[in-house]
């Protein structure tokens, strides 16, 4: 018998299934609260979830039977979701014991978080070469396609986990630019950092790789644009002027364009 597939999850920049070659996912349903307890359970797949933590997650402030009815039908429907995956005993996935709900931790799974954290984890090694923590921290990179569960920034549970895995991304780009321009890499810093900026583009650590980047190879016209845009975002947006590294930065792009042809 053929192996099974394994259960693909990602959380990271949008929620989705994927088991074999069928996928579901956040973008093409509608409603949001089956996505919410799909994604909670999964995210808390180790505990049993009390039916009052989930009422209160999902219908806050309500009482009575009424929540309560709701939450069952709400687990049919995601059991109903999870059907069109073509799982073996989908409807098993989410068990109900003593009045709690939980994930059934029996089906292997590769969810991208779990993915993410250990890449974070294995690149501050300090027994791996560079080239191993460089290789590490691109890949890891590319996992992370944007925030956690980006469209339910406003649950607190979400915000606090989205706030954790952000802050190792954007220490893993800054790890792998350095490492990059440390090999004269400057393409590939270009692109890490073009790509981090589409997830966030307030933090000024990745214009001011990227703009260096594009004056080493010879861009300096677009890093004179990244460079307004940059300055247009953190001034006019959020009052904030930019460092003296980036005055700096800005002082070369300057020099470099005076040495072009006219």
């Amino acid at each position: 018998m053929a192996d099974r597939p394994i259960l693909q999850i990602r959380m990271l920049g949008g929620c989705s299934l994927t088991y074999g070659d069928k996928t579901i996912s956040d973008v093409n349903y509608h409603q949001k609260k089956p996505w919410m307890l799909l994604a909670y359970l999964i995210t808390f797949r180790s505990q049993e979830i009390p039916v009052d933590e989930l009422i209160n997650l999902l219908y806050p402030g309500e009482q009575g039977s009424r929540p309560t009815g709701a939450l069952k039908t709400l687990v049919y429907r995601v059991r109903t979701m999870l059907e069109e995956l073509g799982l073996p005993d989908s409807r098993d996935m989410i068990l109900v014991a003593r009045g709690s709900y939980a994930w059934n931790t029996g089906t292997p799974l590769e969810l991208d978080t779990d993915r993410f954290e250990l890449a974070c984890q294995r690149s501050a090694d300090p027994w791996i070469t560079p080239e191993e923590k460089l290789e590490i921290c691109l890949e890891a990179a590319d996992l992370y396609k944007g925030d956690f569960l980006a469209k339910s920034m406003g649950e607190g549970w979400v915000a606090s986990l989205s706030a954790y895995y952000h802050s190792m991304y954007v220490r893993l780009v800054q790890t792998a630019a350095g490492l990059l321009m440390g090999r004269e890499r400057w393409g590939e810093v270009v692109s890490l950092c073009a790509r981090a900026i589409r997830i966030d583009g307030y933090e000024e650590h990745f214009y001011y790789y990227l703009i260096r980047g594009l004056i080493r190879t010879g861009q300096t016209r677009q890093a004179m644009e990244r460079y307004k845009r940059m300055y247009s975002i953190f001034y006019t947006e959020l009052g904030a002027p930019p460092s003296a590294q980036m005055t700096e930065l800005y002082q070369e792009i300057c020099r470099e364009r005076t040495r072009e042809p006219v």
